[in-house]
């Protein structure tokens, strides 16, 4: 699972400096060199970057870089596919976020993320729900 894990976060990270444009990191050992990453993360096309994050389809654009198999396809109602897009921004999270030391995607912080965003996934997807149901029932002269 590991090696999964490394290789679709490998993909998500290309797809992050290709996208953003961003300067790669050039210490060879990113876990032990915790202060160049931090000045990475605190350089200003790194911050600017993590600020576009969650913009309009910028997550969508990164999954499709990274995900080839969903670059050509119309996937936007598929389950998995949103699976995929939380897992994206977990990744990305700690990838941009300025306030995590670290760049890797161990286990643990991406979990703990993808739950995260997961939970803020179906809570917005809620909202929206209950905005539509609001509107019908308000348009039928329920409310």
């Amino acid at each position: 699972m590991k090696d999964l894990r490394g290789t679709h976060a490998a993909q998500v990270r290309s797809a992050i400096f290709r996208l953003f444009r961003l300067p790669i990191l050039t210490s060879t050992n990113r876990k032990k060199n915790v202060k160049e990453v931090l000045a990475w993360k605190k350089s200003e096309e790194v911050q600017n970057s993590y600020n576009k994050l969650f913009d309009d389809n910028v997550i969508d654009n990164i999954v499709k870089q990274a995900f080839l198999s969903f670059a050509d396809s119309d996937a936007n109602d598929n389950e998995l596919y949103y699976d995929i897009c939380v897992y994206t921004a977990a990744v990305c999270d700690i990838i941009l976020n300025p306030i995590h030391p670290d760049v890797e995607c161990s286990k643990k912080p991406l979990e703990l993320r993808f739950r995260r965003f997961k939970v803020f996934y179906f809570i917005s997807i809620s909202k929206i729900q209950l905005n539509l149901l609001m509107k019908l029932l308000f348009s039928l002269g329920n409310i």
